[in-house]
């Protein structure tokens, strides 16, 4: 005969809890909410007042209390040992929002520069002004020579771990920059590697560019060769009367070379003025 209390089937109770009977049953093996069985059918069977028992379970779940100290609290409600579980749990979602916090910040940044990047016209070098400042965090190259990525790339991947290292750089975008006296000299040389960083980072490779005012050229799958871009951003600077306030940076949005040696990419190259 059915228990008068125990009066909710399995499937009854998964439907009100709006959880699965695979849960369920995971949670009769472990312990933490055991039906009843009846006798006669085979069936389990849920009182109303487990209800509040489930969501309790649930919730302390979604903060990845481990099942087992979850078990321990519920047989003994008092124990110090749960209590000090939740508050370092409290503690880790606190670090882990500040985590998500700055990757948004950061991400934001790199949106906001992709969506500018795609505006401009492709491979005309124009005067700017951009409604925010650049910082950049830099790992100087040590490759000899370092006229391209492939020459820099344990460069690169130096730069891609220093990046990993810290959540207030976001390594994409990432770019190579060329010294301004060089530049000036027809000697495009890359100095160092650079990505994005947010305004709380102080480190001697993080910089905050001079100014927000630039000479900039995007090149999207062009014939031209980027060197000829750079002699035109040298050009329009000297026809312009213009003063070089920075290195020349090359941000590189997309780089592909497929099985064909066919070349895809997609740059921005800039300098303060």
């Amino acid at each position: 005969m059915q228990d008068t209390e125990y009066c909710i089937s399995a499937g009854e109770f998964a439907k009100l809890c709006k959880t699965t009977r695979d849960t369920l049953r995971y949670y009769d093996k472990m312990g933490i909410l055991v039906p009843k069985k009846n006798d006669e059918n085979g069936y389990n069977y849920y009182s109303p007042r487990q209800i509040t028992s489930f969501y309790f379970i649930s919730f302390y779940r979604a903060l990845e209390c481990p099942v087992k100290q979850l078990k321990e609290f519920m047989n003994e409600p008092g124990s110090d040992d749960f209590y000090k579980l939740i508050n370092n749990q409290y503690d880790t979602l606190l670090d882990m929002k500040r985590e998500i916090e700055n990757k948004l910040e950061l991400l934001t940044i790199a949106i906001d520069m992709v969506n500018h990047i795609k505006n401009n016209p492709d491979g005309k070098v124009i005067l700017e002004k951009l409604p925010y400042p650049i910082i950049n965090f830099y790992t100087p190259v040590k490759s000899t020579p370092a006229k391209s990525f492939d020459q820099i790339m344990s460069d690169i991947a130096r730069h891609l771990n220093r990046c990993a290292e810290t959540d207030k750089v976001k390594s994409f975008p990432m770019g190579a920059t060329i010294k301004k006296e060089d530049f000036i000299n027809n000697e495009y040389t890359y100095s160092r590697v650079f990505s994005v960083a947010d305004n709380t980072i102080t480190n001697s490779e993080t910089i905050k560019l001079p100014t927000s005012t630039l000479v900039s050229c995007v090149i999207h799958d062009s014939s031209e060769d980027v060197e000829h871009v750079y002699k035109r951003i040298l050009k329009y600077v000297d026809a312009n009367n213009l003063t070089l306030k920075s290195d020349v940076h090359s941000l590189s949005l997309l780089n592909i070379v497929d099985a064909n040696d066919t070349k895809r990419f997609l740059k921005y190259i800039y300098v303060c003025v």
